[in-house]
């Protein structure tokens, strides 16, 4: 039995139609005594070094620039609801090249989907109609009322990959501390928490597409987060809480490595790739 989303797909398309050592020689016998001159001493290695202390205006700065500076990095989040069961997953591979940001997301929750330059895709043979090419490329270049509805779904399961935009909050928080160092995996980090305002944040847009003006409409006014840098400025680990005004509670936990690694950031294979079809 086929699912609903490409029912719900085409709903939406109506809608939208209306509204980062040497030796030394033996002295000869008659040469006077002479006093050993001993070597100077070289430090003991002692590992990596500390992280050094960020503050408030340039802990954005540091951190997104190493981000950038790596051009590839995968972050791996878990969101926990207080459900039974396993909580879901989300894995992004992600690579920052100027102002593009390209992404090969996964989830439990969500169907896989990137977005390699403007082009965004979506596996689902349903809507592709074909086993063989489950892959949907959605080119936004065009106007077609149906393909911008299935981008429309991409992009908000891409959104929630983009947790490493949260750092750009850092100098707009109504709190800002430095935790002290700990050891993460073997990993030294320098932690820091920070407390912000959320409508005055959203409204500044600091947040980039991860939390915007509209989650601040249902989410409860005090947004809080943890963040763990390495002694590169690399973030490893954010946690935060997204508390809606009606009691519910997300705890977030994600985690980044694979710095500089060759990611497979690309397309689908053309082979796999088909059409969209909702007939």
């Amino acid at each position: 039995m086929r699912s609903t989303l490409p029912a719900l797909i085409a709903g939406t398309a109506v809608l939208l139609l209306t509204a980062a050592c040497g030796t030394d020689d033996p002295a000869p016998v008659a040469a006077p005594a002479t006093t050993p001159t001993l070597a100077a001493s070289t430090p003991t290695p002692t590992g990596p070094p500390e992280p050094v202390e960020l503050t408030k205006a340039t802990f954005a700065p540091k951190v997104l620039g190493a981000l950038r500076a790596a051009g590839t990095f995968r972050t791996t989040a878990q969101f926990a609801d207080g459900s039974p069961g396993l909580d879901p997953t989300l894995t992004a591979d992600i690579r920052l090249k100027g102002s593009v940001t390209d992404a090969v997301v996964t989830s439990d929750e969500g169907l896989p989907v990137r977005r390699i330059g403007k082009v965004l895709y979506m596996e689902n043979d349903e809507l592709t109609g074909d086993p063989k090419r489950p892959w949907v490329k959605l080119d936004l270049a065009g106007k077609d009322p149906n393909v911008l509805a299935a981008a429309l779904v991409v992009v908000q399961d891409l959104n929630r990959a983009m947790i490493h935009q949260l750092i750009g909050g850092a100098a707009h928080a109504t709190k800002f501390q430095d935790r002290g160092v700990d050891v993460r995996l073997g990993v030294q980090v320098r932690q820091y928490s920070m407390s912000f305002d959320l409508k005055k944040a959203t409204a500044a847009r600091v947040f980039g597409v991860y939390l915007d003006e509209t989650d601040a409409k249902t989410l409860l006014p005090q947004f809080s987060m943890s963040v763990e840098v390495d002694a590169q400025n690399r973030p490893r680990r954010v946690n935060f809480h997204l508390n809606d005004m009606k009691g519910g509670d997300v705890a977030v936990e994600a985690r980044f490595g694979h710095f500089g690694a060759k990611l497979p950031v690309v397309a689908p294979p053309a082979a796999k790739t088909g059409k969209l079809d909702l007939s």
